[in-house]
């Protein structure tokens, strides 16, 4: 009597997908953030004489 085995790579590289999505999602994320600070900084009246 021989036991079936399940093949789980197409679940490793869903898993492995969703990991890579997400640190794309998050570099975008930083990647928007960086202007939005930079321009919050040249409008503060602080630098401005």
């Amino acid at each position: 009597m021989s036991t079936a085995t399940v093949d789980t790579a197409p679940l490793q590289r869903q898993k492995r997908n969703r990991i890579y999505l997400q640190i794309v999602c998050v570099a975008i994320s930083l990647f928007m953030l960086a202007p939005i600070y930079l321009i919050s900084l040249a409008a503060s009246p602080r630098g401005n004489p």
